[in-house]
């Protein structure tokens, strides 16, 4: 077979300023691409190759790409909230080029078939990876745990029942047992049902001006402090889903300095909003459903809190719990609309805004 003459395809990003972490490098220089790979990094190479194509970044950020561990996606079941495309696309205008994909879907990833068709769906609609976390439980009912071993050895990359928390201590122990076998995290959404039971705020000032019940911090710090309680004694892996109270983060700190195997996340609304946000009249309503998510936002002793924890190491990352609904959806009553908020497209900003 005669060797391929296609030239390769380059063109030079110049001028801007490189951060990339894991280098050490902080500093204005140019890269030169080369078949959608980076050949060189450095300042000056623009110079060395004039009769390349240049893409201007002067006073812009260069940086790696970014890695979500918490989307949602929608697909399948639902996706007049979001598509593949659609979410995909998000995540790339945001410096996204990897995001896992939470198992919350209709059906759930809950089975190693489902995983698959899943990833390959992904993998063929979307325009970035997409990695997928199997479930806690059987169709996320929270009763049975799910084939853990074999979503692990289909392609899943956590377990989590995100949206819902596993209430049954036994099956959490099995599960998080199982997940050590395999070596992967058990990502958790805390918030303990009894504790929060139907509220839809943070319990607290906001919630009784508007007379709403409320999510208190308390639910949240309990789930946490039991998941940990279970990492330490199966040796599992807790990972700790968008932390949002002052008490939860304590609990990860002194969990952490014990030597257990906690990490923990914090969305780009619990780092900037306050329950505060839900007082912005909308629709005809005294407050904004836009700002509905659970865990609730909360208040600004737990905002800084989140912000120390993450500036501390505390808080491993930033995730952004991406989570689209129709606009119809979110047009309602406060009860009634669903919880969650986008993030995938303003989540560098956020945090470039904490840094300024």
């Amino acid at each position: 077979m005669p060797e391929s003459t296609q030239q390769p395809v380059s063109f030079l990003v110049v001028g801007g300023r490189v951060v990339d972490p894991a280098s050490g490098r902080d500093e204005v220089a140019d890269l030169l691409i080369v078949d959608g790979r980076i050949s060189e990094v450095g300042p000056g190479i623009a110079t060395a190759h004039p009769d390349v194509g240049q893409v201007e970044a002067t006073g812009l950020l260069v940086t790696p790409g970014f890695v979500d561990l918490h989307t949602h996606l929608r697909t399948p079941g639902q996706s007049h909230k979001e598509t593949i495309a659609s979410g995909t696309a998000a995540a790339a205008a945001g410096g996204y080029t990897t995001i896992v994909q939470m198992p919350n879907t209709q059906p759930p990833f809950d089975t190693p078939d489902r995983l698959i068709g899943a990833t390959h769906h992904a993998q063929n609609e979307g325009i970035i990876r997409v990695l997928t976390a199997g479930t806690i439980t059987v169709d996320r009912a929270g009763h049975e745990v799910a084939p853990i071993a074999e979503l692990v050895a289909a392609g899943a990359v956590a377990i989590s029942d995100d949206g819902d928390f596993v209430d049954d201590a036994l099956v959490m122990h099995a599960a998080y047992e199982l997940a050590a076998q395999v070596g992967v995290p058990v990502s958790q959404h805390c918030e303990s049902p009894a504790l929060v039971n139907s509220g839809f705020a943070h319990l607290g000032d906001v919630s009784r001006q508007l007379g709403i019940p409320g999510r208190p911090a308390s639910g949240e710090d309990a789930a946490v402090a039991r998941d940990i309680a279970l990492a330490d004694i199966t040796g599992g892996h807790a990972h700790l889903q968008h932390l949002s109270s002052a008490g939860a983060v304590m609990l990860v700190r002194a969990a952490r300095a014990r030597g257990i195997h906690v990490t923990a996340e914090v969305t780009p609304h619990h780092l900037i909003l306050t329950d505060q946000a839900l007082l912005s009249p909308r629709d005809n309503h005294p407050y904004d459903t836009l700002a509905k998510c659970n865990p609730p936002l909360r208040t600004a002793l737990d905002v800084a809190a989140c912000v120390e924890a993450l500036a501390d190491g505390t808080i491993d990352a930033i995730a952004t719990d991406h989570a689209p609904h129709a606009a119809n959806e979110k047009q309602t009553t406060l009860e009634a609309a669903p919880p969650g908020m986008i993030g995938l497209e303003t989540a560098f900003s956020i945090g470039l805004q904490l840094v300024a």
